[in-house]
């Protein structure tokens, strides 16, 4: 077996076993240790150096990721992130340490903190790589205002899903909808079980109206799911001008003021209607 991505082979020729867990106990993060911790704006900075890899196989080293994206320059530090840990009671970084993972976690993620900035854009040539069968997602921690927007317009939500969900099943069960970027679920960092919801996000925005055309039949893990479109969420963080801020400020004080005033009223009216004694 080899690792492979939609475009070709990873590693052609070389055994999986290279990349798997061989038993050794793994660390949790690789790299310099930090200290102090970053003031706000130089997390920010790392924050622009940095991927996040989901749903990596719970076997795979930090070696192999290492060797996985060393390729797009050099790289500062790599840490282990949501392993669904066989003890709480030890507290999570002996238990990686110490290779005690819960044997049921389906997968695990994974950040790689680049020395240069510019190597996160072409490292993002690896989401949708293959690794032990499992789709892992590779994407940026900070993105444009532009890239948010069409991140929505491409994407699904699901509910209902059942806890036990993988996310290859839900990637089989909307793949006649069009191509797949990634799916994300909602899970518990301690047990790795989801939360019951979850996204798909297709490589254009025809994915999601073919989804919504198949909604009423699709299950997953033998459960009929809930399917709705995403829509772009505007907030304060990611407005830059004040005249933005100063008008979507009002927008939502009116909207809280509004509800209000229906909820007096609708108070008033029910109180009219109760007989006078």
């Amino acid at each position: 077996a080899v690792v492979s991505t939609q475009s070709g082979h990873y590693g052609r020729g070389k055994k999986l076993s290279n990349l798997v867990d061989d038993g050794a106990p793994d660390e949790e993060e690789e790299g310099p240790p930090q200290f102090p911790q970053p003031t706000p704006a130089e997390k920010q900075e790392i924050d622009k150096r940095t991927i996040f890899v989901g749903n990596l196989p719970t076997t795979i080293k930090l070696k192999a990721l290492r060797k996985l994206f060393d390729e797009f320059g050099p790289i500062d530090t790599l840490r282990f992130r949501s392993c669904a840990i066989s003890d709480p009671k030890l507290g999570r970084k002996v238990c990686m340490k110490t290779n005690r993972i819960n044997e049921n976690g389906l997968s695990k993620n994974g950040y790689v903190v680049f020395k240069n900035a510019d190597s996160v854009t072409n490292a993002l040539a690896k989401n949708g790589t293959v690794l032990e069968d499992r789709h892992i997602r590779v994407d940026k921690l900070i993105k444009s205002r532009d890239e948010t927007k069409q991140e929505s317009t491409c994407s699904i939500f699901l509910g209902n899903l059942p806890f036990s969900v993988d996310e290859e099943d839900v990637r089989a069960a909307f793949g006649e909808c069009g191509e797949i970027d990634y799916v994300r679920i909602t899970r518990d960092k301690e047990t790795n079980l989801g939360k019951g919801f979850g996204f798909v996000k297709f490589k254009d925005s025809s994915g999601p109206s073919l989804a919504m055309k198949i909604k009423d039949h699709v299950e997953v893990g033998g459960r009929k799911i809930r399917v709705q479109k995403t829509k772009s969420k505007i907030t304060l963080g990611n407005i830059k001008t004040k005249k933005e801020k100063k008008a979507v400020a009002k927008k939502k004080s009116n909207f809280a003021k509004n509800k209000f005033n229906k909820k007096e009223k609708s108070t008033d009216c029910d109180s009219a209607l109760i007989p006078l004694l």
